[in-house]
């Protein structure tokens, strides 16, 4: 079953990034240590692709995720594009007010995960980018998939399509901020392509002996020769962005004495929309 499973998974990348990208030969691929981005990488590369890997990190460190794709970018001759976070607070306070007020980021995903590709796209010189975003729901190994048990057969099928409709939305809303500098980033793996792969098809089939099995065993051969890491979250791990937005709390945007920026988020929003309401009574 996992050999079909795998040999589906990688005809139907193959075909979405040759259907995204079909009128560019070149193109820019964000590159991270896990089998997510890797598996984008490859199948550009089986497509004959030109491609440039690019990778972020905070200014004071360089996190696992951008010292992988270093490497990998390196053993497969490609060039690389290194793009450093800035950390000053002053200029992440700018970014989340444009987030929320210019963008339209309602949550802290929005906010945290997209911000690293805002602050890319000055660096990015390619017309078209990808992303190996949009792939934990199909397999289950999300929070919101253990928290509402959805390794559980008789509901994973009923979650992916939630998982879908959720993460579509954050797709979309990297591809939107691409899209004001017109550009155009996508994330082949939101697809509901992968709601039919998965169906009736448990948890364990999927990650075990390790995670995301079938994008492993895809990509068996290229990953032999590729530096390879875990899932990492893309704000966790050692990438320093949690605790980076975990400093506004320590701002004077903290009024209420919280210990969690989901506050502070949503104080902001909540204050741009009553603006936006007294504007309207204005006309």
């Amino acid at each position: 079953m996992l050999s079909k499973i795998s040999e589906s998974l990688k005809e139907i990348l193959r075909n979405r990034i040759q259907s995204l990208c079909e009128d560019n030969n070149e193109i820019g691929v964000f590159l991270s240590s896990g089998v997510d981005s890797n598996s984008i990488l490859c199948s550009c590369l089986e497509l004959k692709k030109k491609v440039v890997v690019y990778s972020f990190t905070l200014e004071d460190r360089e996190s696992t995720d951008f010292i992988s794709a270093k490497n990998n970018a390196e053993k497969l001759s490609l060039e690389f594009v290194p793009i450093y976070l800035p950390t000053s607070i002053d200029d992440l306070k700018k970014d989340v007010i444009n987030l929320i007020e210019v963008h339209g980021a309602r949550s802290k995903t929005q906010v945290e995960v997209s911000w690293p590709f805002l602050k890319s796209i000055p660096f990015v010189r390619h017309n078209v980018t990808l992303s190996g975003s949009c792939s934990d729901g199909w397999f289950l190994v999300t929070k919101s998939a253990k928290l509402n048990h959805s390794y559980q057969l008789d509901k994973a099928d009923a979650y992916r399509k939630m998982y879908l409709e959720k993460d579509s939305s954050k797709a979309k809303f990297i591809y939107d901020l691409f899209s004001t500098s017109n550009l155009i980033h996508h994330s082949p793996y939101a697809s509901d392509k992968f709601i039919d792969l998965f169906k009736n098809i448990e948890w364990g089939v999927l990650n075990k002996p390790k995670q995301k099995m079938p994008i492993r065993k895809a990509f068996e051969k290229e990953f032999k020769e590729l530096d390879i890491k875990s899932r990492i979250s893309l704000q966790l791990g050692d990438s320093g962005i949690s605790e980076l937005f975990s400093k506004l709390l320590d701002t004077d945007w903290n009024t209420r004495s919280l210990v969690d920026a989901r506050g502070i988020y949503n104080d902001i929003i909540r204050n741009f929309k009553s603006r936006e309401s007294e504007q309207l009574k204005l006309f």
